[in-house]
This record gives structure tokens, C-alpha cells and sequence, in this order.
């Protein structure tokens, strides 16, 4: 019961994180021309993708337009792990809560 709680926690986190970026920062974002003028937000969202951008320049080799699928890649590695890290004591908390 644990583990499955830990899965669905950790696809609902990475799957919120990723939406979340694409309304920050995609071009094709019903928010794009919100954030054109309002910075602060993409600002520091984007900070979140510099290790798989840094990932997919290392792995392309041109640090100046890395691959999109690998950093995509590295994206959904990246909040997966946090989602996993996150999930354990929230499914801690969930079963205490429970029983």
C-alpha cells in the first residue's frame, strides 16, 4: 500500500512540475505574454532547469542549443526523483494518519 501511494505521489509532483513549466515557460503558454512583462517567475523557474540543461550540453555537446528531448529527458528524471524524495514522508504521514 505504501509503495503504490509513493508511485501515484511521485507521478502526481513530477507531472504538476512539468505543466508547471510549461506554463511558465513555453512559448505556446496560454500565460506567454503575461510573462513577457512579468519576469520574476520564469526567472526563477527556470533555475530549476539548469542541471538537465546542463545534462543535455554535456550529453550534446554544444553548450549553446542542447538537445530538447534530452533535456526533456533529464526534466522527468529530475522531478521524479524529487516527487520519490518527497513522497516518503508524506507516505509516512499518510499511513499514520490512516490507521
Amino acid at each position: 500500500m505504501r509503495l503504490k501511494f509513493q508511485l501515484v505521489f511521485t507521478t502526481i509532483v513530477m507531472l504538476t512540475a512539468l505543466l508547471l513549466t510549461w506554463l511558465i515557460l513555453a512559448d505556446n503558454s496560454p500565460f506567454h505574454d503575461y510573462f513577457l512583462w512579468h519576469s520574476g517567475i520564469p526567472n526563477l523557474w527556470s533555475m530549476t532547469m539548469i542541471v538537465p540543461y546542463i545534462v543535455g550540453a554535456m550529453i550534446e555537446g554544444n553548450p549553446h542549443s542542447p538537445s530538447e528531448l534530452i533535456v526533456g529527458l533529464a526534466l522527468v528524471i529530475q522531478w521524479a526523483v524529487v516527487g520519490w524524495l518527497l513522497s516518503i514522508p508524506a507516505a509516512k504521514l499518510w499511513l499514520r494518519r490512516r490507521l
